[in-house]
């Protein structure tokens, strides 16, 4: 793993994502996933064949050297990894916590702390964009008619800290 490029797309606290993984590999990939449903997978432009259990995903790359674009649907639950979402009075933060095998629970990845990989994250919410997203590495925050976009750029390797994002009580959710 070389790169992820990751794009979330929030409707309330569900969100569909779309990752680009630059990546070599000798053999077959494998990318931790729970709770996260793949959609579709592409290597190089082309379809690739793919089976989902539990615990992640198995691509038939065969040696594989390049691109993986991988679409998936989430949710921030209420749970303390992952991706979640916490209430604060009257208002629900979208958070992660991702130490030490965590970042599985919000997108496919491969989720080993011995792998490093640089990332860009952007988030899209519709109607109610966050007002903060704490990152060191945050590009910045665009509004646009009725959404709004949070970008991180390239950081230099996956590990996370908590993004919290806030959201009122009410709107959708």
């Amino acid at each position: 793993m070389s790169r992820y490029v990751i794009f979330l797309d929030f409707e309330g606290f569900r969100y569909r994502g779309h990752e680009t993984i630059e990546l070599e590999s000798q053999e077959d990939v494998r990318l931790d996933a729970e709770g996260v449903k793949v959609t579709s997978v592409r290597a190089n432009g082309k379809e690739v064949e793919f089976s989902q259990d539990e615990k992640g995903l198995t691509l038939r790359t065969g040696r594989f050297s390049g691109f993986l674009e991988v679409d998936f649907e989430g949710e921030a639950a209420e749970r303390l990894v992952g991706i979640y979402r916490a209430k604060q009075d009257n208002d629900y933060y979208i958070s992660t916590q991702f130490e030490s095998v965590h970042a599985r629970k919000m997108f496919p990845c491969v989720d080993d702390p011995a792998y490093k990989a640089r990332f860009k994250l952007t988030v899209r919410v519709p109607r109610e964009p966050p007002r903060h997203i704490q990152h060191a590495h945050r590009e910045g925050h665009a509004r646009g008619g009725q959404e709004g976009r949070g970008v991180l750029r390239d950081a230099p390797h996956v590990d996370l800290p908590p993004l919290p994002w806030r959201r009122q009580v009410g709107g959708a959710g």
